[in-house]
């Protein structure tokens, strides 16, 4: 029961798993649970690299119930207030099987490389298409990099979406929304200078663009998983985790040998940032828990999207690690906050022209402030 919360004082600063640079918490943020269970302090640590080519490569990294509030796209649902409220009806679970076709169809490898005499390092990551449309969920921490692509000539980096196991180059992207807040809170991850984050804000949307091989059709339709808010999850629910891990691969299978993956776990913690709703779900650690799976979904037994992979807690092996996913529910909070649209009305309508909406008015603002803190003495050129 939501009204039986006892605030937690400890900072969430798990590190992150989708890069293999991590941010760190500049003020304390006092998590509370969901349940009885203990939070397990979490630590950051120093982030390793491989080579890929001549580059360096980051690798990014974090109790299920029945569907309540799912906020995207499916069928026979009924609109009441804000949401799609999903018939309340209990589901069959699906098999693993199904499961495992329809998330690997669904789940996208981030791989964005440097350029010579870029400040960055390369990354990888994880993201999960929500529409089919082709708009990609991944963290904050990794569609960061899409806002330098273009930022000063020539260009600090390039970003691809790769799709298939084992990943291959497929499609480019663009930002379709970023919180702000998330970037003036954390401006300094990029640097790899913070290693450490609560998972607070820390998703971004991206729009797959067009083909990185132009001659081949680009798609009608996208496979993708249905988002839901679902806040009557406990404890020992079985879930699943699909991401794109990479910590143990070295550059060339990073490059050439990626592989999806897809596991089954089960919620070991629940918590919030208010005290009033589930924000963050901690599953039981297993071979996705490393680096290269920020972004990853994490899926209840029906396939439908709970969250995405943010941090984890540092083990000396995966099994012993806590997974830590950012919810769907906290994504459609933080995203009515900062712009003024749930999850569900803002994949509605003419989504090209809310990228380039942002893209024009908010992205710049916000490249300033990563170009600054990589050391780039640039001036606002508005205004304001």
């Amino acid at each position: 029961m939501l009204e039986q919360l006892i605030p937690i004082k400890h900072v969430l600063a798990g590190f992150f798993l989708g890069l293999a640079s991590f941010f760190t918490v500049h003020q304390q943020i006092s998590l509370q649970p969901l349940s009885t269970a203990q939070p397990v302090k979490q630590t950051a640590t120093p982030t390793p690299s491989v080579l890929v080519g001549s580059k360096k490569i980051k690798k990014d990294l974090v109790k299920t119930s029945p569907i309540i509030k799912p906020l995207g796209l499916g069928t026979n649902l009924s609109t009441t207030s804000d949401f799609l409220i999903a018939t309340s009806t209990p589901v069959p679970p699906l098999s693993f099987i199904e499961i495992n076709e329809k998330m690997k169809a669904a789940l996208v490898n981030i791989l964005c490389i440097t350029k010579p005499g870029s400040p960055l390092t390369s990354i990888t990551g994880t993201g999960i298409t929500i529409d089919p449309r082709g708009v990609i969920l991944t963290n904050a921490h990794i569609g960061q990099y899409f806002l330098l692509q273009d930022s000063i000539n020539p260009s600090l980096i390039n970003c691809t979406v790769r799709t298939g196991s084992p990943a291959s180059d497929s499609y480019m992207a663009k930002i379709l929304y970023l919180p702000p807040l998330w970037i003036q809170g954390n401006p300094f991850s990029i640097s790899g200078k913070s290693l450490s984050g609560t998972g607070e804000h820390d998703f971004a949307l991206l729009l797959i663009s067009q083909r990185t091989d132009i001659t081949q059709p680009f798609p009608t339709v996208f496979p993708f998983i249905t988002p839901i808010i679902d806040e009557n999850q406990t404890i020992g629910e079985e879930a699943a985790a699909g991401a794109y891990p990479a910590e143990f691969l070295n550059a060339q299978s990073v490059e050439n040998a990626l592989y999806s993956t897809i596991a089954t776990t089960t919620i070991t913690n629940l918590e919030s940032f208010s005290g009033t709703a589930h924000d963050l779900i901690s599953l039981k650690g297993n071979f996705l828990a490393q680096r290269g799976s920020s972004g990853g979904a994490i899926v209840d037994m029906n396939n439908n999207l709970l969250g995405i992979i943010s941090t984890v807690n540092e083990a000396s092996t995966t099994d012993a690690r806590t997974i830590n996913a950012v919810s769907i529910g906290h994504i459609n909070r933080s995203l009515t906050a900062q712009a003024g649209s749930n999850l569900s009305s803002f994949l509605s309508g003419n989504i090209y022209a809310k990228s380039e909406q942002f893209n024009n008015l908010i992205a710049p603002k916000l490249t300033l402030i990563l170009l600054n803190s990589l050391g780039f003495s640039i001036q606002s050129s508005s205004s304001e």
